[in-house]
């Protein structure tokens, strides 16, 4: 059975993606919102795909757009 994993926090403290690693299994789906989307933009996103492989990523579109970022993302 597949598991929502959700972050919220951004991507200046690790931890909050470091547990949702540790954690999923490779068909679940990771759900970013609030300053979590921070982990979308491309080059952070980039360094960390690699470590979360098989896992289905989202973004809450209104939270990227509110934060200006949707052309990074």
């Amino acid at each position: 059975m597949a598991t929502l994993h959700i972050i919220n926090a951004s991507s200046v403290g690790r931890s909050a993606l470091d547990n949702c690693l540790h954690a999923a299994s490779p068909e679940d789906t990771v759900l970013l919102i609030g300053n979590g989307v921070f982990w979308a933009v491309g080059t952070v996103f980039d360094r960390e795909e690699s470590r979360a492989s098989g896992l289905s990523w989202c973004a809450l579109a209104p939270d990227v757009v509110s934060r200006g970022i949707g052309q990074y993302v």
